[in-house]
């Protein structure tokens, strides 16, 4: 989020969740490289992959979000999100 609203220029998908951008993904990953590299010491095969599922996994529910008309989650999840 950090990189992607400093230097986010393209946008990843605009219609699925217009504020993503290429950028953004690409500092996330650098960063969350870094840190599990350094800090819990993760093979960065590991990290790449479930960072990269991770995002598809937030698209994903972006998706869900469009179909379904709201904008968070946290009237449908009481205990998450505020």
């Amino acid at each position: 989020m950090l990189v992607g609203r400093s230097m986010g220029r393209h946008y990843a998908c605009p219609t699925i969740s217009p504020k993503k951008t290429y950028e953004g993904y690409l500092g996330g990953a650098a960063i969350t490289l870094l840190y599990a590299s350094v800090v819990h010491r993760w093979p960065s095969l590991n990290v790449i992959v479930a960072y990269t599922f991770g995002c598809i996994g937030d698209l994903y529910f972006s998706v869900v979000k469009r179909r379904l008309g709201i904008k968070d989650y946290s009237r449908l999840l009481s205990s998450h999100g505020f």
